[in-house]
Parts: structure tokens; sequence; C-alpha cells
């Protein structure tokens, strides 16, 4: 799953906005290719698809009354029309795509080899169509306007079972929508209730809102869609945007992104971490100290402005020694070495991090251990966390991983174990077969299997076992083979 096509896509929908005229919709083609080239984005045309002598009821076909009907059938093209299109919206860097409406439509959509389809709001409990469709195996997009949480549940699951590609943008079927019926929080909850997908929004709003899309993006919005036109002809409708209205739309949309950042990262720049050391206070000595003699508290005070390579009052500890004769009022620039618990603290604080935001909740009950194989100065490079929660006579464990770390070969000689990825992923080597694991992935690892595990990423796993037995590793490094058990384990009491 999790198509990269669908990777930061906008979509420009044309529906009946070139009114049945293929100069028409050449202008909305190149309007909009204007503006993907300007903001370098990955941008497709939607056409919508109808083969109206068998989409409409015959009783209806001349029915003037309906003004869909009437609609669809003044704005009629042709396929060999649809065909000139694609081609066109491919000579101008674009993706060529299409919302069929009937299995003919489909048929089209295959023939024309397009790469994607998309399914309407009013075509997401379709299910004739939707097996159509879902039999192509091309990725899908589908709106999902109108439709109740327990509509969608369903069609989520129609296309995981079948395997498809597939996408859920979050709609309100009303043309304008109001900015009170908008409701963008819900991306949000189709982020955790559909996960392993992209979800996107597709807008109905004022041509002139640029506001929207930019909370649209700050829910999480991946794939961003608006209705395109221009006004050449005919006066275009109160929900589609026309080029300068898209220009302002793509730009709020990119400056949005900007302002939103790296989820993953903090970036420090130097301009950041200058601004806030000027304000910081340093420490300064009150009365002489001499050499060697422990910088106690009474001794110091703190005040700005910090000199170069002064001690800072968020560094200073009762442990340090001066190093030369201070006099009142000279910066303290004895800089101390951090203690061995300075660095197990900094790891806990890490670890405990990753359990947070991997919303993976501990208890009260467990024991807790870092593993280092080769000493803790290569901890980082080589180890885990280990959290047993349960040893009876079967056993429940948490290990994670930093991103980087690895775990060296080694095999059980009583225990048997499952692997089950709670967050992030790994690579697992078991005897001769390699095995790359995400999230809800899961691995046994037999006795005497000889296994080891990497990642990437940090990863946050459960294992599962048989009771857990004190010298059951048995180690293919006899460097960590021969070593002791005990010191290459720091138990840690609370974190």
């Amino acid at each position: 799953m999790n198509n990269s096509i669908f990777k930061n896509l906008y979509i420009f929908e044309m529906a009946n906005n070139h009114s049945g005229s293929i100069s028409s919709a050449k202008k909305i083609i190149d309007q909009c290719a204007l503006v993907a080239k300007k903001f370098s984005i990955n941008a497709a045309i939607k056409l919508q698809y109808r083969n109206l002598k068998n989409f409409i009821h015959p009783k209806y076909i001349n029915n003037n009354e309906n003004k869909h009907v009437r609609r669809f059938l003044e704005t009629e093209l042709s396929i060999k029309e649809f065909n000139i299109l694609v081609n066109y919206i491919k000579k101008k860097g674009l993706i060529a795509i299409s919302t069929p409406f009937d299995e003919s439509s489909v048929d089209l959509c295959i023939n024309q080899k397009l790469p994607i389809i998309k399914v309407a709001s009013c075509s997401m409990s379709d299910w004739p169509l939707l097996e159509k469709i879902s039999s192509t195996k091309k990725p899908v997009i589908i709106s999902t306007g109108g439709h109740s949480l327990e509509s969608i549940d369903k069609v989520y699951n129609f296309f995981i079972h079948r395997n498809v590609d597939f996408a859920l943008m979050h709609c309100v079927s009303i043309y304008p929508t109001p900015k009170k019926d908008l409701n963008l929080n819900l991306i949000k909850k189709f982020k955790n209730r559909y996960p392993n997908i992209y979800i996107g929004y597709s807008g109905h709003e004022n041509p002139e809102d640029f506001e929207t899309v930019k909370m649209a993006v700050s829910t999480g919005a991946e794939i961003l869609e608006r209705h395109v036109g221009i006004d050449d002809i005919n006066p275009l409708n109160k929900y589609s945007l026309d080029k300068i209205q898209l220009d302002k739309w793509v730009s709020s949309s990119k400056e949005a992104k900007q302002i939103l950042g790296f989820e993953d990262k903090k970036i420090l720049t130097k301009l950041e971490t200058n601004s806030i050391k000027e304000l910081a206070r340093g420490v300064y000595c009150k009365k002489e100290i001499k050499k060697n003699e422990l910088i106690t508290k009474d001794k110091i005070y703190f005040a700005m402005p910090v000199q170069k390579n002064q001690l800072t009052s968020g560094d200073y500890n009762v442990s340090i020694k001066s190093s030369k004769i201070y006099k009142k009022n000279d910066p303290i620039i004895d800089l101390p070495k951090k203690p061995d618990f300075f660095k197990i603290r900094r790891l806990i604080h890490i670890f405990k991090g990753m359990f947070n935001e991997a919303n993976v909740t501990i208890g009260n009950n467990y024991e807790i251990e870092l593993s280092h194989h080769y000493d803790m100065e290569k901890f980082e490079k080589v180890g885990a966390l280990l959290i047993t929660i349960i040893n009876r006579d079967y056993c429940k464990k948490l290990i994670a991983q930093l991103p980087g770390q690895s775990h060296p070969s080694h095999y059980h000689e009583k225990k048997e174990e499952t692997f089950h990825i709670l967050s992030g992923s790994m690579t697992v080597k078991r005897n001769d077969e390699t095995f790359n694991l995400k999230k809800g992935d899961t691995l046994l690892i037999q006795r005497r299997d000889v296994h080891s595990f990497k990642t990437k990423t940090g990863v946050i796993f459960e294992e599962i076992s048989t009771k857990h037995i004190k010298n059951d590793s048995f180690y293919i490094d006899k460097n960590i083979q021969r070593g002791d058990p005990i010191l290459r384990k720091t138990v840690l009491e609370d974190w």
C-alpha cells in the first residue's frame, strides 16, 4: 500500500468547466500547467467520464427539468476528444486522471492507460462500479462527501481486502461549502482510523478562501483537490477557481507546508542558538577561588552575558573543581565532565519520547534494562532497551532501538519468541533469511534460530515468548559470549 504517486499530489478537477469545448479544455490545462511549473508541484488534471446514452435513463434523456442531465448533455465530449485531451495533459507535463461514473467509462480509463482512477463521493457506495474499478488494480482516490464513518469503514476495508493502492479524501458535498460545515478536524481522525494510506482534502469552499487549504494541510491532508476553470465563455460556478485564484490557492498551500516544517526532527539554526545564548546566564566568581578548590554555590553568582568558553548556569554543578585561581567577577571557564548517569538519563529521555510518540503505554509493573554488548560507549550503535512486562510460563517484553542501532547475532536453546512491530521498522536476519518488518508485522524465532536485528528509523516491538531464562542467549561473536552477562546489562530501577 501507500503508492508514492499520491505523495504531495495536487488534483485540478476540470469536471464540465470545459463547456463541451476542446479549446476551452486546453486553456484550462494550459493555466494549470503554468501553475504546476511555477510551484514545482506534482499535479494532475482530472476529467469526468460518463457514457451518457447508458448513464441517463431513456425517459429523462430529453428532460430539461433535471439540471444535471441538461448540464451533462450540453457539455458532452466524445471519446476521441477525451483522447486528445489526455495526450495534451501529458504533453504539458501533468498527470491525466479521470472519474468514471459507469463501468464502460472504467474501460475508457484503462484504454487510455490512466495511472489513477478517482471515485466521486456520489459513487462511493456504488458497489458494482467499485467492483469494476478494483478489478483494474489501478491506484484509486476516493472522495467521501455525504457518507458516514460506517460507510467509509466499509469502502476502506473493501479496497484493503482487494490489495488495491488507494487514498481517501475528506470532502463535504455542499457547493460551495460554508466554513461552518468544513469539519477539517476529521482529517486527523481519518489518519488514525485509516492507517497506511494517503489522506487528502477535496475542497468546495468559496474560491476566494485561501485559508482553508492551509488548515487542511495542517491537519494532515497529503493530497489536495479543487475544481478549476476559466470564465472566458461562461461565468464559473461558485466553487471553481480561475487562474488567479488557483495560483493563490497553491501558493497558500505551499506556504502552509513551509510553516509546518518537519514532523520528525527539530531544526536548530545558528541564528536561533545564538539568540538564546545572548540571554543566558554565565557563572561568575563571587569571591576568590583557589586552584583545585570545589566551586561551591556560595562562591559564585549567575549573570548575563555569557563570555566565550564560559560555564553557564545550566551546566553548573557542585562537583566542579577549579583549574586555576579565580578573582572576584571573573567568568568561570571550568567545564564539567558529565558523569555516566547523565548519559544514561539522556538515553532514558530519548526512549521515553519514542514510547510517548508511538502511544505505547508501559504501565506500572516492569523491569527495565539497557543491553550494551560492547560497553555503554558503543550503545547507540549496538544495543537495545529491554522492558520485561510479564515473565511467567509465558513472557512479554517491549524492546526499543534507536535509529541506526543494531543487535548482534545470537540464538536461544530454551526460548521461542515472536516479534510484533508496534512502531517504526526493522530488518531481522533469521538464519539465512532477511525480513524487512514494519508496524503490524510479526516474525517467529524458534529455538536455535540464529537471529540479529537492526533499524534505520528506530523501532519499538513486542517480544512474546516462552519463559525468559537467564543465560539462554548464545552469541555468535565469541568476544560477547566469553564476557560476563552482567557487564553487558545496565538495570534501571525507574525511569
